[in-house]
């Protein structure tokens, strides 16, 4: 009986042992107690439609450095969910999505989406499509923000095609929308620095050829298919000398497809100076604004 008890003691030193190595040695969970500090988001995340709030005080999107892949949360998910809610009940209404990166982000691309700004307003995008909302009436950008701050990574806005005047809303004079596109495959937009001021030399970039070998595999397989490029410039000089130049870049972009091997039937366009998709109040949104836009019909 006494070695009975003794065995029993024993183990009860052994697992008390175990368990302390276990609780403070492995764990941690021993002596002075560790502050854990929650990485909180910005919670000023907004859809606002002209002058009136339709959803405020959301959690803003989180992003990996260097990554178009969103980290959500409920606060996230129930975001997404309310604005298809909106769009689905406002069937006149577009949505623009912003995605914002930083400078030292800025030599990223992701496929065919020259800037992670655009790449990750694309990824949310999808996420509206799959609650519902028709691809075309969603437009994205990509924003260039100064500093070290990703707090606010992607931004949300209305664009009524039609408003109670008649007259569109969040377009330019020629009544294109400004400061958005539709960056799909079948109407995507190049214009990261593809384009020389005043030149016609195409310069493509990595995320252009991905999108042309991706393009060149759709056209051999969907031979009713065409290509129509439209090429367009900066508001600097005369109407008709960017009209002229507009449709020299389209050449240029068309000889690429070519030299590429597509056989498609391939149109060309200009537009000139009269659609900007960028403000040209700067350097670097004209720059944006001397491009091409591919359209597969």
């Amino acid at each position: 009986m006494r070695t009975l008890i003794l065995g029993f003691l024993v183990f009860l030193v052994w697992a008390f042992g175990c368990r302390y190595w276990y609780v403070c040695k492995i764990k941690n969970h021993c002596g002075e107690k560790t502050e854990i500090v929650e990485n909180l988001r910005s919670k000023t995340l907004s859809l606002v439609d002209q002058d009136k709030t339709i959803l405020k005080d959301y959690d803003h999107f989180s992003f990996d450095a260097n990554s178009a892949i969103p980290i959500l949360n409920e606060s996230n998910n129930t975001f997404i969910a309310e604005v298809a809610a909106y769009l689905k009940a406002n069937p006149d209404k577009k949505l623009t999505i912003t995605g914002n990166y930083l400078e030292s982000e800025k030599d990223i691309s992701v496929g065919m989406y020259e800037n992670l700004g655009v790449a990750r307003a694309s990824e949310i995008r999808k996420k509206l499509i799959a609650a519902g909302i028709a691809e075309d009436r969603m437009l994205l950008n990509g924003n260039l923000i100064a500093g070290e701050d990703l707090s606010e990574p992607i931004g949300f806005g209305i664009v009524n095609v039609v408003t109670t005047d008649g007259t569109p809303d969040d377009y330019d004079d020629n009544g294109k929308t400004v400061g958005a596109q539709a960056f799909s495959f079948t109407n995507m937009s190049f214009s990261d620095a593809n384009f020389d001021y005043n030149s016609a030399k195409f310069k493509p970039g990595s995320a252009f050829k991905a999108y042309a070998d991706s393009v060149k595999i759709y056209m051999t397989e969907n031979e009713d298919k065409y290509l129509r490029l439209t090429g367009h410039t900066c508001d600097i000089g005369g109407d008709a000398a960017n009209l002229r130049l507009g449709k020299a870049r389209a050449r240029s972009v068309r000889d690429y497809f070519t030299d590429l091997g597509i056989k498609a039937k391939i149109e060309t366009a200009s537009e000139g100076e009269s659609n900007p998709a960028y403000s040209n109040d700067s350097e670097p949104e004209k720059g944006k604004n001397r491009r091409v836009v591919v359209q597969i019909k």
